[in-house]
């Protein structure tokens, strides 16, 4: 019934076209089986010369000295790479130096010490034989490590780079003979592999020491790359960054071997879905609608590459098309105010380039190639400065436009990106500061990708993160991909040990929570944001939990309410710190933590009845596949009908004191300092308050005490 069900819901042409992959899986392997020659098993019968890529083999020798006198620390880290691949030890994703046996295992999964069977690739779905983690083998087989032995063979000459090089990649043609084999499952898999090859190819065009049949070889292997990719297209299965992604490996192949059996069609169909897909997949305030940072970037990297290439080859885009690459890295830029993006759903652990660049540290590279291709010097500051990947797809013509843009300092700025729900609370002082909020939808569909993070919110400065989203860690570990993406891993409130939504399997939900923004206001001097969510209405007694956020200056103020809770409800409040941080408890419910750089962040709660507050170990995974040791604050309470917390988070501040004045129809507290007193009443923006001789019926109050002991004003929201 579930599979009929799903049939109904679908359209005559979802219906065609999953038919005739359904029969062409089939057929591929009757046809395997009768001998008949697929891609890599026949030659196109004549040279094929590339066209033009993002460099010319002329440039080859002026990028590599860029790169040497630019970056000479990446190139001493490719250097070193490429030695450890020619020793067959691999750092993939989150893992370091792993091996696939002394003759590469493109099939073993060796986290899990697993496997994975030669049969025909859609059949390993239903295989008795557990995958293992994918995704570990997955990312060996994109060969992007292939990549790093062609740019160390440029950076040093030594033929040992090449040798390997081709060892591999022949070893990898005989054990993987089409169609078997976890490695032809995914299409964006294949697709990763076309273009590493391309790179391959394109990196050592006209090299001296490069065997000339093999090269012959592996542009005759694209065929059966761009066959399965189109064949096999995600249009349906995948409309995502897989769709994507698959669109982009095909056009690139495609428009740098014009003469392939097929290339010019194809590369018109794959710009089409490409430009298609930009305006579907991206929400209309710039940012992924997979709500995750990862996929984001991993999209933005998509479509940097793909309108680079298609400038070099002179085509029209769509206006729209540019405009929403320029719209994700804005979106980019303004939630990650202080260098360090706010990062929400999963992290895939890849990348398009260089897939070691896979920290959060990293998530900023596209702003430095977006600078250079719209010569916009706004996101500059966020950047590091050049990057590897910006200098091979543009140059010493983009190194230069990098270099004459101004490098003025990025003005803070509290924005709402109101489709996808994030709200940045960004403090105009020197250390950057800025606070994130997730109130937008958990995703799309079923939210693969998405965690259940609603009214999360994140802190960071310029000298690295502070509160943090817990990360992702694996797919396949059940345990480990629930505990990730439940709510207990993010800075929310908890309800009775439930997730605010339900995970179905790795990549669905049930029961999706309904997020509100109800209120959002800013000033220079302070922000306002009032959301709440549905994600507990599910519960036998439902509760609804609002979360407001004021910023005053550099301190936040942070009001959950828990409306509706039976007796003995427990509701829970975490604080996840990075990695690093020092944390000590105060007394008197007041946290301090300390980085590096002796930095300080003081969290003080007001006191509550009957709450609960203990300092824990947990752990974050700050890529996929690792794990790192950490602490969270943990605030229980099993107080009556409605539950509160109240939360201060003041950046170089531990002798604030917070209290909570008597105040009807609304809640009221007063924050101090050696130097001032400020007053914070939130109401509902219905009722008629009175706290002390004031009178109101706003929905937030803020006021300062002067030197006279009169309040003064400093800002009054109504509902």
């Amino acid at each position: 019934m579930t599979v009929l069900r799903r049939i109904l819901r679908m359209d005559a042409h979802e219906i065609y076209i999953r038919a005739l992959q359904e029969f062409r899986k089939r057929f591929d392997v009757i046809a395997s089986v009768v001998g008949r020659p697929f891609g890599s098993d026949r030659s196109p019968g004549y040279d094929l010369i590339p066209s033009s890529f993002f460099f010319e083999p002329t440039d080859t020798a002026s990028i590599v000295q860029l790169l040497k006198e630019r970056l000479p620390e990446q190139v001493t880290a490719t250097i070193t790479s490429a030695n450890e691949i020619c020793e067959h030890r691999f750092d993939l994703l989150g893992y370091k130096g792993l091996s696939f046996g002394d003759e590469i295992d493109w099939h073993f999964d060796p986290v899990n010490d697993i496997r994975t069977p030669k049969i025909a690739w859609y059949r390993l779905e239903k295989s008795d034989v557990s995958p293992g983690d994918r995704k570990v083998i997955w990312e060996l087989n994109r060969h992007q490590h292939l990549v790093t032995l062609a740019k160390a063979f440029l950076l040093t000459q030594d033929q040992k780079y090449v040798s390997e090089l081709v060892d591999q990649w022949k070893n990898w043609q005989s054990a993987n003979r089409y169609p078997l084999g976890i490695n032809w499952s995914s299409s964006l898999e294949v697709a990763f592999r076309g273009v590493s090859w391309l790179w391959v190819d394109m990196l050592l065009r006209n090299q001296g020491g490069v065997p000339n049949d093999w090269i012959e070889q592996m542009r005759a292997a694209q065929l059966q790359n761009i066959r399965h990719i189109s064949r096999y297209l995600s249009t349906y299965s995948g409309p995502n960054t897989h769709l994507l992604g698959e669109a982009v490996a095909l056009f690139l192949i495609c428009k740098c071997y014009p003469d392939l059996p097929g290339a010019t069609r194809l590369a018109d169909s794959s710009l089409k879905v490409i430009e298609e897909q930009a305006l579907k997949q991206v929400r209309d305030d710039g940012f992924y609608f997979e709500q995750s940072t990862h996929y984001h970037v991993y999209a933005l990297d998509f479509l940097l590459h793909f309108v680079l290439l298609a400038e070099r080859h002179n085509i029209d885009l769509q206006p729209s098309t540019k405009m929403v690459v320029k719209k994700m890295c804005d979106a980019l830029a303004k939630i990650s105010q202080s260098t360090i993006a706010f990062r929400i759903g999963d992290d895939d652990g890849g990348r398009v380039f260089d897939p070691r660049r896979n920290e959060n540290s990293h998530l900023l590279d596209p702003l430095v190639v977006g600078s250079m291709l719209f010569s916009y010097s706004g996101w500059k500051s966020l950047t590091d400065g050049l990057t590897e990947e910006s200098i091979w797809l543009l140059g010493s013509h983009g190194c230069d436009i990098f270099s004459s843009l101004p490098c003025s300092e990025l003005e803070s700025a509290s924005v709402r990106l109101s489709d996808s729900g994030i709200c940045i609370m960004a403090a105009s002082c020197d250390s950057r500061w800025q606070l994130g909020i997730d109130a937008g939808p958990q995703g799309i569909g079923n939210s693969g990708h998405g965690h259940a993070d609603a009214l999360s919110v994140q802190l960071s400065n310029e000298s690295g993160a502070w509160l943090v989203d817990s990360g992702t860690c694996s797919y396949s570990d059940n345990v480990q991909r629930d505990r990730f993406r439940e709510t207990a891993a993010h800075n929310t409130v908890e309800v009775d040990g439930s997730s605010q939504s339900v995970p179905v399997h790795a990549f669905a939900w049930a029961q999706l929570p309904q997020t509100d923004v109800t209120h959002w206001s800013t000033n220079d001097e302070w922000d306002y944001f009032r959301g709440q969510h549905d994600g507990y209405a599910r519960l036998d007694s439902p509760v609804t939990h609002t979360r407001r956020v004021a910023r005053i200056g550099v301190t936040w103020v942070i009001l959950d309410e828990v409306v509706g809770a039976a007796p003995g409800t427990e509701v829970s409040l975490r604080w996840h710190f990075a990695p690093g941080l020092q944390l000590q408890a105060l007394g008197n419910n007041r946290f301090c933590a300390n980085n590096v750089r002796s930095d300080t962040l003081g969290i003080i709660f007001a006191t509550e009845k009957g709450q609960d507050i203990a300092l824990e170990k947990t752990s974050i995974s700050e890529v996929y596949g690792a794990t790192t040791s950490s602490r969270v604050l943990r605030c229980t309470t099993h107080n009556g009908s409605t539950q509160r917390f109240l939360s201060v988070l003041a950046p170089d501040k531990t002798n604030l004191s917070v209290s909570q004045v008597t105040c009807e129809q609304a809640v009221a507290y007063d924050l101090q300092d050696e130097s001032s007193t400020t007053r914070l009443i939130f109401g509902d923006g219905k009722a008629t308050w009175t706290c002390g001789d004031m009178i109101g019926d706003e929905e937030f109050s803020l006021l300062r005490l002067s030197s006279n002991a009169d309040w003064n004003v400093v800002a009054q929201l109504d509902a």
